[in-house]
């Protein structure tokens, strides 16, 4: 019971600290960012619709699928998890970095990378099996991508 109590108080401090980290992030001086309950649904679609999603944020995540994809059946060892972990790292700082999203489907791609954020640093966290664990839950999770977002209209 303490040791899932601890797992799941560690499990929600990650949660944290990714909502801290990554909303910040996404710097967009245009627009005002509202981050509350409500945003902290879960993914959806738009009335049925996918979302909209920037150009870059769709290679981005792309790449981080194609990432995963080369990397099966995935590492062997701690330091495999962790140079993958490094390497979807970088990938998803470029997505945050590059974002010009805004309103509802900015909000929803937030809501798309609480699941994710956390589960690429569990690859570098320095437990192998829950490694292991994360590199088996990301392309499930990152697939997800694709069935809510589209590109947008040019």
């Amino acid at each position: 019971m303490i040791g899932q109590s601890i797992f799941q108080n560690g499990a929600r401090v990650a949660l944290l600290l990714c909502v801290v980290v990554l909303v910040p992030a996404c710097d967009h001086t245009e627009h005002e960012h509202v981050h509350d309950a409500e945003h902290a649904a879960a993914l959806r679609l738009n009335d049925g619709q996918r979302w909209p999603a920037d150009e870059s944020t769709v290679e981005g995540l792309h790449r981080m699928q194609r990432i995963i994809a080369d990397a099966a059946p995935g590492p062997t060892d701690l330091d495999g998890y962790r140079r993958l972990g490094a390497e979807l790292q970088q990938e998803h700082d470029t997505v945050i970095r590059e974002c010009t999203m805004q309103g509802p489907a900015h909000d929803m791609l937030h809501v798309f990378l609480a699941d994710v954020s956390p589960t690429i640093a569990e690859l570098q966290a320095g437990d192998e099996q829950a490694a292991r664990m994360a590199a088996q839950r990301l392309p499930g999770l990152l697939s997800a991508f694709d069935e809510y977002f589209e590109p947008e209209a040019r």
